[in-house]
């Protein structure tokens, strides 16, 4: 059976022409326009022939962030659901899809990076926080040249930007994070019920999460050795990294 000719469309949002191949939207440019009407004829006839792929030339950055955060939500899950790294992306990918979300990706380099990053130290974001969505800006564009989204040369280009040093920039400084001071604690404990207190006093002697303390469940617990037992939370924040938790109680 002869393969039906796909049609030649028009996004109202944009004003770019598309066309759909195998299930994926190509963006050709301004609609109605000789060079877009090329493009679409050269790649249909591609796509009769079998020969059709993605055009790493054209993949601008908004549509390569809508393919990003979709593959994040299906790998960065947990107890089947997503975890906080999908939201730190999204937050991350904000500030660049606002600036150059119809920018071809292959137009992408360093000196855009680091505008974008300016616009983080703009809104006032600490300087730990702009280098790590920094970090996540660069790896999806990792991740889109092993799927061969994009050229190579956008990602090695970038993955060149260093991140800012203490002192060295406007971007704000976060203050250290410091333990609570223990009579703080002493003092809030009679407010809290017998099961709340407990849990406070279990972390002051073992150190766990707070989220280890009310998973604990006994089957989690071995309780071979009277010495000390040893507590294994059957999920535990370091678990994606095959690494084992034991508290030992």
């Amino acid at each position: 059976m002869a393969k039906r000719i796909p049609k030649y469309c028009l996004h109202k949002g944009t004003g770019q022409a598309f066309v759909k191949l195998n299930g994926q939207t190509f963006y050709l440019g301004e609609y109605g326009t000789p060079a877009s009407r090329e493009r679409y004829e050269s790649m249909v006839a591609r796509h009769l022939g079998g020969t059709i792929e993605i055009d790493r030339e054209t993949v601008t950055i908004g549509r390569l962030a809508v393919l990003y955060v979709d593959f994040a939500e299906g790998y960065y899950r947990k107890n089947d659901r997503t975890t906080s790294e999908v939201s730190a992306i999204r937050s991350a990918l904000r500030p660049l899809v606002k600036k150059y979300s119809r920018e071809k990706v292959s137009h992408f380099g360093p000196r855009k990076l680091k505008d974008v990053r300016d616009v983080m130290i703009a809104a006032g974001w600490k300087r730990t926080g702009i280098n790590a969505a920094v970090r996540r800006i660069v790896r999806m564009l990792r991740w889109a040249t092993e799927n061969e989204l994009i050229l190579p040369s956008v990602y090695e280009s970038c993955r060149s930007v260093t991140g800012l040093r203490w002192g060295r920039s406007a971007a704000r400084e976060s203050a250290p994070v410091k333990p609570v001071d223990l009579q703080h604690v002493e003092a809030v404990k009679p407010f809290l019920s017998r099961q709340l207190a407990a849990t406070v006093d279990l972390q002051l002697a073992t150190g766990m999460r707070p989220g280890e303390v009310v998973i604990m469940r006994m089957i989690d617990i071995d309780t071979s050795t009277p010495e000390a037992w040893q507590y294994r939370p059957h999920t535990h924040k370091t678990q994606h990294h095959g690494r084992a938790r034991v508290v030992f109680l």
